[in-house]
């Protein structure tokens, strides 16, 4: 006899489950964008909502989604400040949905970028990102678009 019940799912779960494919499918928006200069205010939208939530995960990725903006946007010492700390960042270590670490796509990303900055000028801003902390970076990103 067969048990064809569904699997029984907290309500926690449920909205893990739909905040993640939300802040996954705001990551997919941005990375098809050739605009760069308005469509910063969904993933703004979704960073406070993970914040709030306290999806660290999704913080740490929608970080390194913004800093693949900065560096859309060419403003690429911010870009590197964001991934230094994407990258020490223990929870980058996860997974992101059908892309791989969060930690290794910001490597990549930060190996890019080196290659188009002055060396001083990438040690400079390396030494900036060691500096930041998450909380105030966040609230640097959401303040102004309240």
């Amino acid at each position: 006899m067969s048990n064809n019940r569904p699997e029984t799912v907290s309500i926690g779960n449920i909205i893990e489950f739909k905040g993640r494919i939300i802040i996954n499918e705001v990551g997919f928006f941005m990375g098809g964008q050739k605009d760069t200069g308005s469509y910063h205010l969904a993933p703004v939208q979704c960073l406070t909502l993970s914040k709030e939530v306290r999806f660290v995960r999704d913080v740490i990725n929608l970080l390194y989604e913004f800093a693949r903006l900065k560096v859309a946007q060419n403003n690429l010492e911010e870009a590197v400040e964001l991934l230094v700390l994407v990258i020490e960042h223990p929870t980058s270590n996860q997974t992101r949905w059908l892309e791989g670490r969060i930690r290794d796509s910001a490597k990549g990303l930060l190996d890019e970028t080196e290659a188009k900055l002055i060396p001083e000028v990438y040690k400079a801003a390396l030494e900036r990102g060691h500096e930041l902390d998450l909380d105030g970076v966040v609230a640097k990103l959401v303040a102004p678009n309240l």
